[in-house]
């Protein structure tokens, strides 16, 4: 079944984040804490239905602003070239993207937008992303579903595959995916 996404720009889309985060004041005062506290917010019912879909955590959200005080890190840990964080417009569908997970797993990559009536939803492109489709989590969550996983793929770890050059995110694949799923309104 499509999604629709509004046709904004990316200023339409900073407004309506900032009115979500204005609207939870008393719990959150920017983005990252807002996910934090997905369940404490107001209007967030189907955003935490859309990042349900996979089993990941929170506990390192990694936003625009934190990339750019860590970008070093954050390249030479996770990707060497991953500019899809923060407000980005990408065949008319403007988006909020997002890295998140815990110290153990790579991040998973998502997207906040705003849909066809005016409500806050994520996204978690499949194609192109660190999910393991054995554990439906991201790579590093759990040890032997990732193990099969990279076995399959002529590995014997997951962390060889990174050794070797295996692209945990890709940047194509995951606009494509995003562009198929999400059609704009």
């Amino acid at each position: 079944m499509p999604r629709y996404i509004k046709k904004n720009t990316t200023e339409d889309l900073r407004k309506f984040l900032a009115d979500f985060i204005q609207k939870n004041e008393e719990i959150a005062d920017s983005i990252e804490s807002a996910l934090v506290s997905l369940e404490e917010c107001i209007g967030t019912s189907k955003l935490m239905k859309d990042l349900s879909k996979f089993d990941f955590y929170y506990e390192n959200v990694l936003l625009e602003e934190h990339t750019k005080k860590t970008a070093e890190d954050v390249r030479s840990y996770f990707y060497d070239d991953f500019s899809l964080m923060g407000f980005q417009t990408v065949e008319d569908r403007t988006f909020y993207g997002v890295l998140a997970g815990s110290d153990y797993g790579l991040p998973l990559y998502f997207i906040l937008y705003q849909d066809d009536k005016n409500t806050l939803r994520g996204y978690i492109p499949s194609k192109g992303n660190v999910l393991n489709p054995h554990s439906k989590m991201p790579f590093g969550e759990d040890e032997d579903m990732d193990e099969k996983f990279a076995k399959e793929h002529g590995f014997s770890t997951v962390w060889e595959m990174d050794e070797k050059g295996f692209a945990f995110l890709n940047k194509e694949q995951l606009i494509e995916d995003i562009c198929k799923r999400l059609y704009v309104k």
